[in-house]
């Protein structure tokens, strides 16, 4: 008999909220040649694994490559652990239904040849699209919020971010992702402590980010955020480069801003 335990991870579509819509989705433990057991929901499973941190990675046409740390108790431990959530990003190659909110922009190096693997991020900057406000100030260590005015399901792995009590049009945004909603208390925990300090009343805003393909080419889809017309503020950068744009979404519509040429310093 084995004395082994189970590694479960749960897979989620950044888009539709459900299961991966990719058919040849490829879930491996790194240094395991063991197949998992799919099951409904997303769910993937690596029987008799000896406890301790793996990482398991995620290749599809259809979404980026990801990797997930995932660390597993002995088996008398293992029912108390919660399943990790891994939200998968969708590549330029994803079917999107009919009526997505897209951008799309071509990514230049300096050359003008396509650049690849560049990070692009944007958030709502409308705040009557905000997912909730803070209930109480939170500072930096914190992995805490408390929220109030909460609009919708806050889900395991949702991304949004929070900006700087300044205020300032170019204040960088600090990303925060959900690991856990406790939707009794309106309590969010985040998967890593703040960085920064924030006031009751600042906004937990919506975050999308994705990365160009080799082509050079970036997706960014966007959510239903109460307002039919909003607001984001697009950040591209690669290593030093970078660029920031102020973008106007109109829901259902495709939105496509062109080529952004990477130069080296933020614009």
């Amino acid at each position: 008999m084995s004395n082994g335990t189970l590694l479960v991870v749960q897979l989620r579509d950044s888009v539709t909220f459900d299961a991966p819509v990719d058919p040849a989705l490829a879930v491996t433990v790194v240094g395991s040649t063991q197949q998992p057991l799919r099951k409904s929901g997303g769910f993937y499973a690596f029987p008799n694994l000896q406890p301790g941190t793996y990482q398991v990675q995620v290749q599809s046409n259809l979404y980026q490559q990801a990797t997930l740390s995932v660390t597993i108790a002995p088996i008398a431990d293992a029912w108390n652990m919660q399943v990790p959530v891994l939200v998968l990003t969708p590549s330029s190659q994803y079917p999107f239904p009919y009526g997505s909110t897209l951008l799309y922009a071509m990514i230049q190096s300096s050359d003008g040849a396509p650049a690849a693997d560049v990070s692009g991020q944007a958030f709502v900057t409308s705040e009557t699209c905000a997912k909730g406000r803070l209930g109480q100030s939170a500072e930096a260590g914190s992995q805490q919020l408390k929220l109030l005015r909460v609009a919708g399901l806050i889900r395991t792995g949702d991304q949004y971010c929070l900006l700087g009590t300044d205020g300032a049009d170019d204040a960088t945004p600090e990303t925060c992702t959900v690991a856990s909603f406790d939707s009794a208390t309106q309590t969010c925990t985040l998967q890593t402590p703040l960085q920064g300090n924030y006031p009751r009343g600042a906004c937990l805003l919506p975050m999308v980010t994705s990365r160009s393909d080799s082509r050079g080419q970036l997706v960014l889809a966007f959510g239903n955020y109460r307002n039919s017309t909003y607001q984001v503020r697009l950040a591209i950068a690669t290593g030093g480069a970078g660029t920031v744009r102020e973008v106007s979404i109109t829901e259902g519509t495709t939105i496509r801003v062109g080529s952004i040429t990477m130069t080296g310093s933020s614009n």
